[in-house]
């Protein structure tokens, strides 16, 4: 997933940086599937200060908490819904 690095948007990053510099790291959550799945980093913003050759590495985790609870809502209405289809249909009984 890209990330910011001092504003700037990048995939991967490779530089030469002056002992004492900082670097600024952002790394946006990111969706999929209409928002139903978001990618959380582990971290949201960094400022490293370079005194030796770094690798910073971001891992996202999915989280599916939106598509666990659309799912369980379209189950619970489809359900309902064929039980009030069932009943409907069912044939009533006239007693005298």
């Amino acid at each position: 997933m890209p990330i910011y690095i001092n504003g700037q948007l990048v995939s991967n990053y490779t530089a030469w940086a002056i002992p004492g510099s900082t670097l600024t790291i952002q790394a946006p959550t990111y969706s999929q599937y209409g928002g139903l799945i978001l990618y959380q980093p582990n971290a949201t913003t960094l400022t490293l200060t370079i005194s030796k050759p770094t690798k910073l590495t971001i891992t996202y985790t999915p989280n599916y908490t939106r598509a666990i609870i659309l799912t369980i809502t379209a189950i619970t209405i489809i359900a309902a819904a064929s039980l009030l289809i069932r009943r409907h249909k069912t044939p009533q009984t006239i007693q005298y």
